[in-house]
């Protein structure tokens, strides 16, 4: 599994499933994916951060808003910009794409 997959999952909802219907075991199972997810995804958040810091990004909305604006007035700042953002979108996949751990988790049953 890659960070890409963990965001996957939490983009599509993963968090949001419920385990009303399952017997206690399976519940725990489904829980402790959750966690592991949850915990996966903490840690991406976290190195997205300091892949930012890393671009000289102190902030990413007001990165954006100095984009937007050297787009339309500055060209040479916009050039420098774009390559900060470059720069941070190649890391970021980089990123995204390598290996998470994430243990083993017992496969629930069909009729759960």
């Amino acid at each position: 599994m890659q960070n890409s997959d963990i965001i996957t999952l939490i983009h599509n909802g993963l968090m949001a499933i419920t385990t009303h219907s399952l017997d206690a075991a399976d519940a725990y199972q489904v829980y402790k994916f959750k966690k592991l997810v949850l915990d996966a995804y903490t840690t991406i958040n976290t190195d997205e951060q300091e892949l930012l810091k890393e671009c000289d990004i102190e902030d990413a909305d007001t990165f954006n808003i100095e984009l937007e604006q050297a787009r339309i007035s500055d060209l040479e700042k916009f050039e420098e910009l774009a390559k900060k953002l470059q720069k941070f979108n190649g890391l970021r996949q980089s990123l995204y794409n390598e290996p998470v751990n994430v243990e083993t988790i017992k496969p629930l049953s069909y009729e759960s």
